[in-house]
């Protein structure tokens, strides 16, 4: 209700009732000025005016022209010259008793290191036995057997299949 009044007020724009309207909206309190804040000024320093030499008259410029870029000058495209017989890929040849002997060549590896490999073998199987670990893997052996429980199984696998 209140604001229907101000608004129907501020239509009629008469100077008792605008007045009246201030009241209610704002009312009036005493404001308190601040002095301002004193600035404090530094004394001002006189300024010292240095000697300046006298300068020798000024000769006059001479433009120097602009160094001319160098242009590159592209190659000409070469003729293309048709090859009448193409070249032939070059290709190994091996020897008849090398492809007979072995199937592929890990066969081959394993037959000309066949001595080196089984040496480490043996000594993998020997330091993993003494420490009680499995041969096939590093979990723990069962007692009196050299492999642990899984590797038992699968050996017991392989051999009633191997009958």
């Amino acid at each position: 209700m209140v604001i229907k009044k101000i608004k129907s007020l501020l239509k009629k724009k008469t100077p008792a009732k605008t007045t009246a309207l201030k009241t209610v909206s704002k009312p009036k309190t005493k404001a308190v000025k601040k002095a301002p804040a004193k600035k404090k000024v530094a004394p001002k320093k006189k300024a010292v005016k240095k000697p300046v030499a006298k300068k020798a008259p000024a000769k006059k410029a001479v433009k120097k022209a602009a160094p001319k870029k160098k242009t590159v000058k592209k190659a000409a495209p070469k003729k293309v010259i048709k090859k009448t017989a193409p070249k032939k890929k070059a290709v190994k040849k091996t020897s008849s008793k090398t492809s007979s002997k072995y199937e592929n060549r890990f066969q081959k590896f394993y037959d000309l290191n066949k001595d080196r490999i089984n040496k480490e073998r043996r000594s993998k199987y020997k330091s993993q036995s003494k420490v009680g670990q499995c041969v096939r893997c590093k979990r723990k052996a069962v007692k009196g057997i050299k492999l642990c429980k899984y590797h038992r199984e699968k050996q017991k696998e392989y051999n009633k299949n191997r009958k």
